[in-house]
């Protein structure tokens, strides 16, 4: 699917370019040029929001993560948000756009504190590679001190969403209560993370440190969802209907 490409940009990059711990921009020194200067700024406002620590955690080792990827602010991106209306309507993809493309008609996005949020390196892996996701609460839309956020780690699936799968496959449960079990190994700093908690997202000054977008967060949940689920179904001759 089109749209999954582009999301998880695999068109353009592998897996392992994906999560190769190259150069991170965004967690390294920024040099002195006007652009940079401002995106610097904006990484400096996300570290005092988040009083410089993982905000889910309170790990003191954070790093900035962006919550829609970065590579859909890009101009030749602009299918992505052509194709989400081919699933949603007119006015939820516009919400989902408002914060980055706040200045209609002009296509250029904006770079904003409310598309960051803090987490350990870990998290930050997990996050990226689609293990967990954060719920915004649903009636938390118009707070704007604090926002409550619900996460859930997300099964292993036997396939990606661009493999071939049979109708009759039904994914997994998302069970609330169970913690992650991804890489083999027991990270003390995620055992009481459980999928159904609820966190609270804080801000010490709603006016120059927004919160991160709600409706943001809605959109990589989903997606994000989107994509550890999907496949290209295939007819059933063949398949085990008990699946």
């Amino acid at each position: 699917m089109d749209l999954l490409e582009e999301w998880t940009n695999t068109k353009e990059l592998s897996m392992g370019n994906n999560h190769d711990g190259s150069v991170d921009e965004k967690n390294t020194t920024i040099g002195s040029d006007s652009d940079d200067d401002y995106c610097s700024t904006i990484m400096a406002k996300v570290r005092e929001r988040d009083a410089d620590k993982c905000v889910l955690t309170s790990q003191s080792t954070s790093m900035l993560c962006d919550i829609c990827p970065d590579h859909l602010l890009q101009k030749f991106s602009y299918s992505f948000w052509v194709r989400l209306l081919g699933w949603w309507d007119f006015e939820t993809v516009q919400r989902w756009k408002l914060p980055l493309f706040p200045n209609r008609p002009h296509t250029e996005a904006v770079e904003t504190i409310q598309n960051y949020i803090s987490l350990s390196p870990i998290l930050r892996k997990y996050w990226e590679w689609g293990d967990f996701v954060l719920r915004p609460h649903p009636e938390h839309r118009e707070r704007y001190r604090e926002l409550e956020v619900q996460i859930f780690w997300l099964p292993l699936q036997d396939h990606c969403w661009s493999d071939k799968i049979c109708i009759f496959s039904k994914p997994p449960r998302i069970r609330k209560g169970t913690t992650v079990k991804l890489v083999g190994l027991e990270w003390e700093e995620l055992k009481d993370l459980k999928s159904g908690d609820w966190i609270t997202l804080t801000t010490p000054d709603p006016d120059t440190l927004p919160l991160p977008s709600w409706d943001l967060l809605e959109l990589r949940f989903i997606m994000t969802i989107f994509a550890r689920f999907a496949g290209k179904i295939v007819p059933g001759e063949g398949c085990n209907q008990e699946k």
